[in-house]
C-alpha cells in the first residue's frame, strides 16, 4: 500500500501515487492504527480495497475484499445504466444470465446499452438463432417493469 503510493520505482506507482493516491497520515505512521481501523484480514483471499478507486487509503474508503470483488471496482469497469440501473456489467450479467462479451463488444462499438442488451443475435459469428443475449424473465425480475421506457423496450424485444 505504501510502496504503490510513495515509491516511484514500484511498477504500479503510476496507477496509485502517480495519480495522487496517498495513505492517510494515521495509517502511514502506524501499522497499529491501521490494524485497529481495519481489523485483521478475514481470510487469505482478502486484500485491501478502496471503495472509490480515485480516493485515498483512509478508514472510510477502505475495506477487505476478495480479488473477484476487486476486479469489479476498477476505473475501466463498464457500468450499466440502461433501464434506470447503475450496476457493474459483471453483476448485471450474472443476474440475468447475460452474454457479457457480446454486450460489452456491442457497447464498445457504439451501440446503446439498451440495444446491446435487447437486440436479438443474428448474422454475427454464425449465430442466426434470433435469441436475445439475456434471459428476459431474469431481466424482468432484476430490473422490474416499473418504468414505461423499460416496458416499451421489453415489448419491442419480444416482438422481434
Amino acid at each position: 500500500m505504501k510502496a504503490r503510493c510513495y515509491n516511484p520505482s514500484e511498477a504500479c506507482f503510476p496507477r496509485y501515487g502517480g495519480r495522487g493516491i496517498v495513505v492517510c497520515d494515521e495509517w502511514r505512521g502506524s501499522f497499529e492504527v491501521f490494524l485497529a481501523d481495519m481489523g485483521a484480514k478475514p481470510t487469505r483471499a482478502h486484500s485491501i480495497e478502496r471503495k472509490d478507486v480515485n480516493g485515498n487509503y483512509t478508514p472510510d474508503n477502505c475495506c477487505w475484499e476478495t480479488q473477484k470483488r476487486q476486479q469489479r471496482n476498477r476505473r475501466n469497469s463498464l457500468i450499466i445504466t440502461a433501464f434506470g440501473l447503475n450496476v457493474q456489467i459483471n453483476d448485471f450479467c450474472e443476474a440475468v444470465d447475460d452474454d457479457r462479451q457480446l454486450i460489452r463488444t456491442r457497447i464498445q462499438r457504439g451501440w446503446s446499452q439498451e440495444g446491446a442488451i435487447l437486440r436479438p443475435c443474428g448474422n454475427n459469428h454464425g449465430d442466426h438463432s434470433g435469441r436475445l443475449p439475456v434471459n428476459l424473465n431474469k431481466l424482468i425480475a432484476f430490473v422490474g417493469a416499473a418504468t414505461q421506457t423499460f416496458k416499451q423496450m421489453l415489448n419491442q424485444a419480444r416482438a422481434a
